[in-house]
Formats: C-alpha cells, sequence, structure tokens
C-alpha cells in the first residue's frame, strides 16, 4: 500500500514519500522562523505553569493548529504519559500527534509543581488524504498504534515519529486498539464502525500482527447505519485474563436483526477469532466493558447501556447476573 507522510518537529518539516518508513526527507531550512515558534511554545507554557495542588490548568494545546491539515480541534482520546521520559502523547481529531516532552518540576517539601512543554508534533497523509484520530493511542516499547477517521490503523516508531506500516479496516474507527503480549509477537485487537459506507453493512473485529500489520483473523457482525448514532463498534474490548485467559469479549451497536437500536456482545477466541458464546441486547451500548475476577480468576463483565442500565454477566457464558436502572439516559462511559 504507498504511504505518503508528513511530519514536524515544531517548525521543521520533513516529508516522507513511498513505503512507511522510506527516508526520503526534505527539510525545512528556515532556521530564523523555527526558532522564533520555539520561543514561542516555550513562552505560552511558562505562562501556564501552574500550581497542580491547585487543580488549575497547567498547559493547554490549541487544536485549532495552524499546523494541522485538519480543521476539526477536538480531543476525544485520553493522552498517555510515559514517566519514565516524562514525555505526553496525544493524538487530535485535527490529525496531529503531539509529543509532548513536559520537562516537570516536582518540588515535594514546597508541593508545587511546574513544567516547561517541548512539543513535537507529526501529521501525515494517506493517499493524499487527511484524517483526524478519535481513539487514545495504544503504546508498546517504542511503537504508538492508533486508528484514523478513514479506518487506517497506523504503527508510529516514537523514538523516531516515522510511520512503520498501515492496517486498513474498511471505515471509521472510534474505539481505542486493544493489545497483548503472546508467545507469537504483539497482537492488537482493532474494530470498525458502519459510518462511512453509509448503509447497513458488516463491522469488523480484526486480531493484527502488531510487528507486521498483518491481518491474524476477522469476525463480522451486520450493523445499520445511522448518521446521527453510528452503528458497529464504539466501544474497546476485554482481553480476558485468568478464567478468560482465552476470550476477548467486544460490544457492537445498532446490530442489524431485532431492531434499529438493539445491540449484541460477543465472546471470541483470541488464538482463531471462532465464536465463544453471543449475546443479544435489546439497546445498544457504547460503553466499553469491564472486566472483574474473583479471587478463584473467575471473571465477570459489567457494562452499561443506552438505557441508562448497568449489566454484570458471566464472562464464560454471558449469562446475566444482575441489572441496575439508573433512571437515566445513554450512559457511553464505562464502569470502573
Amino acid at each position: 500500500m504507498f504511504f505518503i507522510g508528513v511530519f514536524g518537529i515544531d517548525n521543521k518539516e520533513k516529508e516522507i514519500g513511498g513505503q512507511a518508513g522510506d527516508d526520503v526527507q526534505k527539510e525545512n531550512d528556515n532556521k530564523e522562523n523555527e526558532e522564533n515558534e520555539v520561543n514561542e511554545l516555550i513562552e505560552y507554557a511558562k505562562e501556564n505553569d501552574i500550581i497542580l495542588i491547585d487543580g488549575k490548568e497547567l498547559y493547554f494545546i490549541n487544536g485549532r493548529d495552524k499546523f494541522a491539515y485538519v480543521g476539526w480541534g477536538a480531543f476525544d482520546g485520553n493522552p498517555v504519559i510515559d514517566a519514565e521520559t516524562d514525555t505526553m502523547f496525544l493524538p487530535g481529531e485535527n490529525g496531529v500527534i503531539y509529543a509532548v516532552k513536559l520537562n516537570t518540576n516536582f518540588d515535594k517539601i514546597n508541593g508545587s509543581i511546574s513544567i516547561t512543554p517541548m512539543t513535537t508534533r507529526y501529521r501525515y497523509s494517506i493517499n493524499g488524504k487527511m484524517a483526524g484520530t478519535e481513539n487514545a493511542m495504544t503504546i508498546y516499547k517504542n511503537y504508538a498504534y492508533f486508528i484514523n477517521n478513514h479506518g487506517y490503523v497506523q504503527c508510529l516508531d516514537l523514538s523516531t515519529l516515522t510511520p512503520v506500516w498501515l492496517h486498513y479496516m474498511e471505515d471509521d474507527c472510534d474505539a481505542t486498539l486493544g493489545l497483548e503480549e503472546e508467545n507469537d509477537g504483539i497482537m492488537l485487537y482493532a474494530s470498525c464502525e458502519v459510518d462511512r459506507r453509509r448503509k447497513a453493512t458488516p463491522a469488523y473485529i480484526r486480531k493484527i500482527d502488531g510487528i507486521t500489520g498483518e491481518k491474524v483473523w476477522e469476525y463480522t457482525i451486520e450493523c445499520n447505519y445511522d448518521a446521527n448514532v453510528n452503528g458497529g463498534f464504539l466501544s474497546s474490548p476485554i482481553i480476558g485474563k485468568n478464567e478468560i485467559s482465552d476470550l476477548v469479549i467486544f460490544n457492537a451497536s445498532k446490530t442489524v436483526g431485532k431492531s434499529f437500536n438493539s445491540g449484541k456482545m460477543v465472546a471470541l477466541k483470541k488464538s482463531t477469532g471462532e465464536l465463544v458464546w453471543e449475546k443479544d441486547l435489546n439497546i445498544y451500548s457504547w460503553s466499553s466493558p469491564t472486566a472483574i475476577y474473583d479471587a478463584e480468576g473467575k471473571g465477570y463483565v459489567i457494562f452499561c447501556d443506552a438505557y441508562g442500565r448497568v449489566h454484570l454477566i458471566n464472562a464464560r457464558t454471558g449469562e446475566t447476573l444482575y441489572v441496575l436502572n439508573t433512571g437515566g439516559g445513554n450512559i457511553e462511559g464505562s464502569p470502573a
């Protein structure tokens, strides 16, 4: 697959062409502009250094970034902070990945904290098209994984901010990738919505090799298209442990079947993608299911639905054990 990417370090840009990871580069030689922008970023950060204990803002990233290819300045995904390198990684719906060296100064005695952020920005295009990201990054060592609104899973080498591989998921993807280290390597679990295809059609679950980007297996669920509230997979999976260490559990919304707003939860074998159990839901759920385990390692799943109900089910069988009706509306967040 042909890939064209552009990434920048503040005002210094490098253009990368050809297959992902090629070293064809063109550097902006305008050093004066580069230094001015770096100085402005540092000054802006200093003006926003505020004591964290007060609960006030320390730093602000404006998503309406002139550097961005996409004009939508929102942030849906949470940042990932690497304590060892004191660096924050944040993808934006503007199509920019922000890598922020925080330069944290924590004074334990006086109970104060300050940061002097240095921001590196990565932007890219794929086959001449640009898109933002609504999920959080999944990071393993120096590799970061994320999916954009056009459905491309990208592996990014954080040590060099260069792309490694792409994998196309056929449609928009909002859910954060699941990751597990196996004997055979690093495995990702990805899922897509029914959005850009604009009709009832299969939503995909895929297990992907995290090193090569190749598909290991695929499972599909037919889902409805809704321009206002997308069908398909809007939540991240459970990667089972203990009693359910062989299972991965996904939650699909607006599935084709009983009603336009129905849903389905499925448990699949990690090794093959084979269906172990499925649970039809009379109302869809965007809530990422949460796994809990008892002292013997028995697994349970807690999730919420669009009617404001909280479900407790047996993770091995899918049997409903308890339903709590909160009396509220749609609960999109995951139970903690």
